[in-house]
């Protein structure tokens, strides 16, 4: 008895699928309850693909409306593909490593390329998209490591592109839709792109979105941008770039080993300039730092060789470990009153520094100018007690002068370390900001209130004349 009412049952259940079926060489798996087919595979000989509208077998006709996942993967001889206008659906890794494949076509329908749908086609030159496009996403991978695809056409109806849908493909050029909202992490990565306008819709870059991408010399970053991920621009080709006022955090490395790199600016909104921003930007000449900016972090400029001039805003408490090690452009350094805090060996090997100005904030130096060599002969420091030094602060004190406050000498000559300058002389002012020591006035001669010179300094109001003609008053 039981027998018989379990064939009744599975009589009446749905039949949800049938078997695999090869039409023309062609594989495909049917479901006869919808009367659609399923691309499966191919001929393992088989140089290219015309896959038809629909099929017929044992006479019923099937609609083919998809390519299964894997359906093509690792196929060693197609080098052409030609979807039906009937597809809305192309599965995951459906065309991975399919070395020979030269050109396909995305139907109408289709929304999504999946994941790795073409990864590592390396001689995939054409992917044609029409303009009646619906396709919303590109999944992660779909076209990474296609280095023969120069272009593609992304309609409008693009929304997302997922991390890494690009990388290391040879495209050269792009234009992203308006739809785009976000580049997502290694979308662009070490791709051969030379020129890209990112749209006005997009809130974030991703992390090493355009990562390695050496052609890459200009780019255009809208004031809908707020951030920028780690290594986004890393050893890309860029030679001049401007940060919108929008953006207000970048990641760290976001420049690193741009090599071309010459000029930098950005607006006022970034707090910081995180670790190893521009390291190794060798053709750097100049940055313009936002007064928003309080914190210069560990190697942010560190080997910017050619950087010749660098304004530190009063508004920077902290320069850190290495900032600017190796800045063998620099001439003249001004720390600001703001800064309170200087890293280790901060202007360590910068060859070319002739004159620093160290503001009254700074309490200790460790290292800051080692290696600096017997080019830094001008030290100017406003601080009325002297800053705890190491002897390994300065490369060389037996040709350098050190300027200190009127009244502050004798401290100085007593004190650790300073006391190795073969010329200590009273002659800075505390005036700094906004003044380069190129600019600065030296003392001419100084007199009591009664009018009379004084030399030395006696105690009360002084009034110090100036080689610029200026007088000021000074308390002792």
């Amino acid at each position: 008895m039981k027998k018989p009412i379990l064939l009744t049952l599975l009589a009446l259940m749905p039949i949800l699928a049938s078997a695999s079926v090869d039409v023309n060489d062609i594989y495909f798996e049917l479901d006869d309850n919808n009367r659609t087919a399923a691309v499966v595979g191919c001929d393992y000989w088989a140089g290219s693909a015309k896959i038809p509208e629909t099929i017929t077998y044992e006479g019923v006709t099937y609609t083919v409306t998809s390519i299964a996942d894997n359906a093509f993967y690792q196929h060693q001889y197609i080098a052409a593909v030609q979807l039906p206008k009937t597809i809305i659906k192309i599965g995951a890794s459906a065309f991975t490593d399919c070395k020979k494949l030269i050109s396909v076509n995305i139907p109408d329908a289709v929304k999504t390329i999946e994941g790795g749908t073409f990864y590592g086609c390396q001689n995939l030159t054409k992917v044609s998209i029409g303009a009646n496009s619906t396709l919303a996403s590109i999944k992660r991978n779909a076209f990474g490591k296609c280095w023969s695809m120069k272009s593609i056409y992304l309609p409008s109806t693009v929304t997302t592109i997922e991390a890494g849908a690009f990388m290391n493909a040879g495209l050269t050029s792009i234009t992203l839709p308006n739809s785009i909202t976000t580049i997502e992490d290694e979308t662009f990565y070490n791709c051969h792109i030379e020129s890209v306008t990112i749209p006005n819709s997009v809130a974030s870059i991703g992390r090493w979105a355009f990562y390695g991408c050496s052609s890459l010399t200009s780019v255009t970053i809208p004031n809908s941008v707020t951030t920028i991920g780690d290594g986004a621009f890393k050893t890309s080709g860029l030679t001049s770039v401007t940060i919108p006022n929008s953006v207000t955090s970048i990641g760290e490395n976001v420049f690193e080993e741009c090599k071309e790199l010459t000029s930098v600016i950005w607006g006022g909104s970034l707090t910081t300039i995180p670790k190893e921003t521009f390291k190794n930007c060798t053709s750097l000449k100049s940055v313009t730092i936002p007064t928003s900016v309080n914190l210069i972090e560990y190697r942010a400029f560190k080997d910017c060789q050619a950087l010749e001039s660098i304004n530190i805003p009063n508004s920077v408490t902290t320069i850190g470990v290495y900032a600017f090690s190796g800045c063998h452009g620099l001439t003249t350094v001004i720390i600001p009153n703001s800064v309170t805090d200087i890293g280790d060996s901060a202007f360590e090997y910068c060859t070319g520094l002739t004159k620093v100005t160290i503001s009254n904030s700074v309490k200790e130096l460790y290292n800051t100018f080692r290696y600096c060599n017997s080019n830094l002969i001008d030290v100017t420091v406003l601080a009325t007690t002297p800053p705890s030094i190491m002897t390994t602060t300065f490369s060389t004190y037996n040709n350098a002068t050190l300027h200190v406050l009127p009244g502050c000498g004798d401290a100085y000559k007593a004190a650790y370390g300073w006391k190795n300058f073969s010329t200590i002389v009273e002659d800075a002012t505390s005036d700094i900001d906004g003044i380069t020591p190129d600019k600065k006035a030296i003392i001419k001669a100084t007199y009591g209130i009664d009018g009379r010179i004084q030399t030395p300094l006696s105690r009360g109001i002084q009034i110090i004349r100036m080689s610029d003609g200026t007088t000021k008053k000074y308390l002792k």
